[in-house]
């Protein structure tokens, strides 16, 4: 704060001892610190004294000043730090008074360590003649000051200045002994003679000399800001040469020579700057010459941000040595007098990304009265064939404005020649025009981009096609006048236009889009062979027709196309329609876009706005699928499509022709999902996938005469028979409903995400109407219920899922029957105690805590999806009872439920927290699944998925349960099939009732999986003879946890238990080139058995091993175990590590290998049996 001594002197000592390592202050200025002594002295003192015996560092400082205001008489400073640090720092201190430019002030750091260093850096700079007070009275440690300054007085007294001679004076007399001077300021100079000046930099001065010129001494930097250098009649020359960092560095100062101007600048080494310019006035009778050289330069060894300059010449060259930038140019540079020649050059030693010359943030180049040339070169090193997307001529997001304009990229290696891209043109160069490029002296696989705001002018690229371009140049976009139409385009206003793209490129020469054409033709306009895309044009004609190249695709955008007696048509035979903000309108009664994608993509794209003002609107869009990959027939998501004339009709016909690849949610023949919007009289909506995924989808807000009942047609006929519908719930519900109640047929199921289109009143109505029982077909619908009860005698439903219901048949069954859609009960009890369950759905999702009972048989069939039944958590279950029936559960999961990649698909069934009980009748599971989920990991537990998936706690209770779990994935890489499997087991208990088969198979992956990390599964068999049969098919080798029993975990132990209580057990493990068993890739992961019972372990392979163990316990078992391994070339049983095992009989038999290896296992009581045939 503000310190006002009004009489006397202040004295101010600070001291700390420094007792141990750390940052600390003897005196500290604080916040806003304003002292001020009106008629007397001050004396500040600061020291950091060291104990004895303690040797301490640290940054600390005896007196720190900073931001600081003193005003005195006089004032003595003194600061010392006796271990390590700065004696003194007074940075950006103001000085008042007596004390005004350091007059009348003492510095000391005396008892300072001799390591110690000083500050002194005082705003508007210390006074020449102050600093030779204080070099005479000495200084015990090296100080640096900040900036001297010197009134004319000085000058002359101590710089031998005259306003009538040649002033020469080096800086390296500024300092002596200890001291540094990094700055002279305030220097005002005019002399009739010459200026030289060594070693030191400027700022805020002012210097006027028949020439000028500015020297760094030796290896040091010259730095000169906010200063203005005067040549009356001579040159201003400025140079710099150092070691490492930035040589020359000139921000916001004027410049003006009578003849010409010279800026060198070189850094040896490093990333430094050359020459770095930024917001300068250069003026020059003759000619401005700025040269930067650099190695490393990562901002350019030259480097320009705005300024101004003229001259007749005006050239700026920057050179890095080694890779990195030549020349970089940012801001405004305004060259109001002569031209402007730029170039950047690199020369190419390493691999990476580098760049001639290169347009930083902002440029905009304005050459007001002459010419621009801009050159960016990559040069090649002799040896050096070095690589990456290097850049010759580098401009982004920049503007330039010349009389003409010469522009050259070349890159010897690889990369582009020049990059302009989203550049605007002004002046004389407007549209291209006058503007010459070239890449000559690239390499041939060099290419180039040429990308112009509002395009490039037709007879500009006509020019540069008639001088010829090296290297295979892509155009943005091309835009023609009127003039160029009729010159370029055989454009006529009295007759038709046909035009054939295909002529717009040639040689190397590539097109990308006409932008700005506005052309208006009594006649036909026919546009063919167009590989472009159309922008910001209006074309009229009797008809308009736009057809793309034989393989490519189309794109239409922010274009208004008009047909005054024809119609309006837009087609492709092999490539993607986009059409996105359009306007468009046919006499003729019909604009008709049609687009065809032979292989993947997408047919027809829509995107933005589509007004349709006259005519009708149809869309024909077809796509043909080959592998997993995502396809549209028509993408119309987020679209608003607006047919607006009175009567209008809006026809849309998405089709994925054919597929041969599997199943997935983007697969959609027609998808107006989204935010779409659609306004017409009436729609006919069409969208068909033969095999897979989506007819359509269709989340449109219905608007016009859409809003009416009637008058909205969908169909999906024609779709294969796993292809589903779906409407979302920004559709009328009344619209939806009045198809329902109409029985529209629409061809496939169609799931609607609306919630209770009918509530209880409607369900208590069709109840009564049936004498007590319910039927109620929704046709190819299907409709979501929340907080429904319904009890009936017979209940039987198509096309509903239910969330927080009650369901009961109290004399009948209870049947739902979604076909393939998806039927999901959430939350919501099934009751037929005196008949059967039977759910069908592509998809079965049985979740929450409530029961499903049946006095008879419980079927579940799920076809396309996989069956889902989980329970709430491990205490609460989801309990499925059938009193005397059989309990049935079929799910099929191949090629469904894609979640966008590869690596995630759904179970075939998954059992988690469920209880299945058919205490007198049978339960079958059966689950197939092409379904992974991603990469094995070293420490995290992934829930996988295979044909069956056990996790949580789970229960079967029958006279007789088999699981048959099939997982039939294909795939080439280990790492894709490690986390599949016939059955996957997570961490859980597992209950089995009764006798029990369980039987997994896996085409690639392991046949039963055991996927518990740092945790365990339990399988419990109780009062029956139970089975496990594992088999893998894969020949796939380099996997540990590919076999036919295995776990996935790496690092953590798991354990996998089998205990037996009245029963027996029979596991069977099969392995091709794979072990029959194995214990995955952890050294801990274990296999235990225990109660009572026996239990017996075979396993078999033909390369592999039959059984490899590393952790195996059977102490807890209460009878015999055998364990007996084959195979034909490998080794029969492998017994390894943390084995113990009692009361035991192994044998290993192989024909060509090991019958039997055991190391560091604990195996007592126990028989041991080895064969190897061969």
């Amino acid at each position: 704060g503000n310190i006002n001594v009004t009489q006397g002197n202040l004295s101010v000592t600070g001291t700390t001892h420094h007792l141990t390592n750390g940052s600390y202050t003897g005196l500290l200025a604080g916040s806003g610190l304003n002292v001020n002594v009106s008629q007397g002295n001050l004396s500040l003192a600061g020291q950091a004294l060291k104990k004895d015996g303690n040797d301490v560092s640290g940054n600390t400082v005896g007196l720190n000043l900073t931001n600081a205001i003193l005003s005195a008489e006089h004032a003595s400073l003194k600061g010392s730090s006796t271990s390590s640090g700065s004696g003194f720092i007074l940075n950006n201190v103001t000085l008042e008074g007596g004390i005004a430019r350091g007059e009348n002030m003492t510095v000391s750091s005396a008892g300072s360590a001799a390591s110690i260093t000083n500050t002194l850096n005082i705003n508007g700079g210390l006074g020449y003649g102050a600093f030779e007070s204080m070099k005479q009275a000495g200084i015990d440690n090296k100080t640096t000051v900040g900036s001297l300054t010197a009134s004319q007085d000085e000058l002359k007294q101590y710089m031998n200045f005259s306003e009538s001679s040649d002033w020469s004076f080096n800086g390296a007399s500024l300092g002596g002994d200890n001291w540094s001077i990094a700055a002279l300021t305030g220097i005002n100079a005019t002399t009739t003679g010459n200026i030289t000046l060594t070693g030191m930099g400027l700022t805020n001065s002012n210097l006027t000399g028949s020439s000028v010129s500015l020297n760094g001494d030796g290896n040091a930097s010259l730095t000169v800001t906010n200063t203005t250098l005067n040549a009356t009649t001579g040159d201003v020359s400025l140079s710099a040469n150092v070691a490492n960092g930035n040589a020359l560095v000139v921000s916001g100062s004027n410049i003006t020579a009578g003849r010409d101007i010279i800026l060198t600048g070189t850094a040896k080494a490093g990333e430094g700057y050359g020459v770095s310019l930024t917001n300068g006035n250069m003026t020059a009778t003759g000619n401005i010459s700025v040269t930067g050289t650099g190695w490393d330069s990562k901002q350019g060894a030259l480097n320009v941000n705005g300024g101004n300059f003229s001259a007749q010449n005006t050239v700026l060259e920057g050179t890095a040595g080694r890779n990195n930038v030549g020349a970089k140019l940012a801001g405004n540079i305004n060259v109001t007098q002569g031209n402007l020649s730029v170039t950047g050059t690199i020369h190419h030693l390493n691999n990476g990304p580098f760049t001639g010359l290169l347009a930083g943030s902002g440029l905009n180049v304005n050459v007001s009265q002459g010419n621009l040339s801009l050159t960016g070169q990559v040069l090649k090193e002799d040896g050096k064939d070095a690589s990456g997307n290097t850049v010759g001529l580098n401009l982004t997001n920049a503007i330039l404005s010349a009389e003409h304009a010469s522009l050259k990229g070349s890159s010897a290696n690889s990369g582009s020649g020049f990059i302009l891209n989203n550049v605007t043109l002004k002046g004389g160069i407007a549209r291209g025009e006058n503007m010459t490029v070239s890449s000559a002296g690239s390499a041939a696989s060099i290419t180039n981009t040429l990308n112009i705001n509002g395009g490039l002018g037709y007879g500009a690229f006509e020019s540069m096609k008639q001088a010829g371009i090296d290297n295979k140049t892509t155009v943005g976009s091309l835009t023609a006048s009127q003039d160029e139409l009729k010159q370029y385009m055989n454009f006529s206003e009295s007759s038709d236009w046909n035009f054939n793209g295909a002529s717009l490129g040639g040689d190397n020469w590539t097109i990308a889009a006409l932008t700005g054409i506005n052309a208006t033709t009594t006649g036909n306009i026919t546009l063919t062979g167009m590989d472009t895309t159309i922008t910001n044009s209006n074309l009229t004609g009797s008809s308009v027709s736009l057809i793309g190249d034989g393989n490519a695709s189309l794109t239409v955008t922010n274009t208004t196309l008009n047909a005054t007696s024809g119609n309006v048509s837009l087609n492709t035979s092999n490539g993607t329609l986009t059409v996105r903000n359009v306007n468009l309108s046919s006499a003729g009664g019909e604009s008709t876009l049609s687009g065809t994608s032979l292989e993947n993509g997408t047919g027809v794209k829509l995107a933005g706005n589509i007004n349709v003002t006259q005519g009708n609107l149809t869309v024909n869009g077809t796509v043909n699928r080959t592998g997993e990959t995502n396809v549209w027939g028509i993408d119309a998501r987020d679209a608003t499509i607006n047919v607006s004339a009175s009567g209008a009709v809006l026809n849309m016909t998405g089709k994925v022709a054919s597929d041969s690849g599997n199943g997935s949610v983007s697969v959609v023949g027609l998808d107006l999902s989204g935010n779409s919007v659609l306004n017409a009289h009436t729609a006919n909506l069409n969208g068909t996938s033969v095999t897979n995924g989506y007819g359509f989808l269709l989340n449109s807000a219905l608007q016009g005469g859409l809003t009416a009942n009637g008058s909205l047609s969908l169909s999906s006929k024609g779709s294969g028979k796993g292809v589903s519908n779906q409407i979302g719930s920004r559709v009328s519900a009344d619209v939806v409903k009045h198809m329902i109640e109409q029985n529209v047929s629409i061809g496939s199921y169609t799931d609607t995400t609306i919630t209770n289109l009918y509530n209880q009143a409607n369900f208590t109505q069709w109840i009564a109407a049936g004498n007590g029982n319910l039927t109620k077909d929704f046709g190819d619908f299907g409709l979501k219920f929340s907080g429904i009860n319904i009890t009936a005698g017979n209940i039987n439903l198509t096309g509903t899922s239910f969330t927080n219901s009650n369901l009961t048949a109290t004399s009948g069954d209870l049947t739902i029957d979604n076909k393939g859609g998806a039927l999901g009960l959430s939350n919501t009890a099934l009751n037929a105690s005196s008949g059967n369950i039977s759910l069908t759905g592509g998809s079965i999702s049985l979740t929450g805590g409530q029961d499903v009972t049946a006095g008879k048989d419980i079927m579940l069939n799920a076809s396309k999806g996989g069956v889902n039944i989980t329970g709430q958590n491990g205490s609460n279950l989801k309990d499925i009872t059938s009193g005397s029936g059989n309990i049935s559960i079929n799910g099929y999961s191949v090629g469904a439920g894609d979640s966008g990649t590869d690596d995630y698909k759904t179970s075939g069934v998954t059992l988690n927290n469920a209880s299945l009980t058919a205490s007198a009748g049978k339960i079958n599971v059966s689950g197939v699944s092409d379904a992974s989920y991603g990469y094995v990991s070293h420490n995290a537990l992934f829930t996988s998925a295979g044909g069956i998936l056990l996790l949580g706690n789970v229960s079967l209770n029958s006279t007789h349960n088999t699981l048959d779990g099939r997982d039939v994935r294909q795939g080439d890489r280990y790492t894709q099939l490690e986390q599949q499997g016939g059955i996957v087991i997570n961490p859980g208990t597992f209950n089995f009732i009764g006798d029990t088969d369980i039987n997994a198979h896996s085409e690639n992956g392991a046949g039963l999986l055991a996927n518990i990390i740092g945790s365990d599964a339990t399988l419990n068999f109780q009062n029956g003879n139970a089975t496990i049969n594992a088999k893998t098919n894969a020949t796939l080798s380099g996997s540990s946890v590919i076999a036919g029993i295995s776990f996935t975990s790496w690092v953590y132990k798991g354990s996998l238990k089998f205990n037996v209580d009245n029963a027996s057990l029979a596991i069977n493990a099969e392995g091709n080139n794979v072990n029959g068993i194995s214990p995955g890739y952890s050294y801990n992961n274990t296999y235990k058995f225990s109660g009572n019972g026996n239990v017996s372990v075979h396993g078999s392979s033909q390369t592999g091993t039959g059984i490899s163990i590393r952790q195996m316990d059977n102490s807890g078992l209460n009878g015999s175990l055998t364990i007996a391994g084959e195979s034909q070339s490998g080794t029969g049983v492998s017994l390894a590590g943390g084995v113990s095992l009692t009361n035991a009989t192994v044998s290993g038999n192989s024909q060509s290998g090991t019958g039997l290896q055991i190391s560091g296992s604990n195996i007592s009581d126990s028989t041991l049996s080895g064969n190897a045939s061969g």
